[in-house]
């Protein structure tokens, strides 16, 4: 457990002022398991990748559900609770280094260009889209949402496909799901409507986040994924099926 915890206060993104472009790559293509390399085969072995299918248009995803600690519970809970798709990865983490699964590279807590591209994060990544797609039409979704965690105070929203006047909507929504009366106030930052140091550049360019829209990129402080699980959780269930519905139906 503490070494989880160590691990789970570093950020899963880190977004530099000035980085130059990264590569763009191919879309991945799903491939028969036997077809798949036996590079890839022992690729996917380093973790697991499970998912969740129902007929909901809304998929939400743990990429890092080991690394970034307690996500993977979390996500898994929210699809039981929504009725959403989800696809949650555990491990993928070697000698310290992490596959990033949701775009192919490795590191975290780097720039995007000075992400590792390798073979093997090639391969995890093409198993995440695929196990995404196996429960998804990815071009049909409403909403993609990926859960992460930061050492962060207060929660980051970066997005992709979200009008400014959308949102403030859902800032005002989440805000309203997250704070109780009675518990902390926890500040929710999104884009395009604010400053966020998490952006998710890297997936953005050359990852998952360049493969779907509209897109909610939550990167959770680590003292409420450690400290109030459940607080996450009711949070979660509460401020997304409300955005869902005014938002994205």
């Amino acid at each position: 457990m503490l070494s989880a915890l160590v691990v789970c206060l570093f950020g899963c993104d880190y977004e530099a002022e000035n980085t130059r472009d990264a590569p763009s790559i191919e879309e991945p293509v799903d491939q028969p398991e036997d077809m798949v390399s036996e590079e890839c085969l022992n690729a996917r072995m380093l973790g697991s990748i499970t998912t969740v299918d129902t007929p909901a248009l809304y998929l939400i995803g743990a990429p890092h559900g080991t690394f970034d600690f307690n996500t993977a519970p979390i996500v898994e809970s929210i699809c039981q609770s929504l009725s959403w798709n989800c696809v949650v990865a555990r491990k993928y983490t070697v000698e310290g280094v992490r596959i990033n699964v949701n775009r192919p590279s490795e590191g975290a807590n780097l720039a995007p260009n000075d992400e590792i591209r390798s073979a093997r994060s090639q391969c995890v990544f093409d198993y995440y889209v695929q196990m995404a797609r196996s429960v998804s039409h990815l071009e049909d979704l409403k909403l993609y949402v990926e859960i992460h965690g930061a050492g962060i105070e207060t929660i980051e929203i970066a997005t992709v496909g979200v009008s400014p006047q959308q949102a403030a909507r859902i800032k005002v929504a989440l805000l309203s799901a997250l704070n109780s009366p009675g518990q902390g106030f926890i500040d929710i930052k999104i884009q395009p409507i604010d400053a966020i140091s998490l952006g998710a550049t890297a997936s953005k360019t050359f990852g998952m986040l360049s493969l779907v829209s509209p897109v909610l990129h939550i990167e959770m402080p680590a003292g409420l994924r450690v400290d109030e699980p459940v607080r996450v959780r009711d949070f979660l269930r509460v401020g997304l099926a409300e955005v869902a519905r005014t938002e994205f139906q």
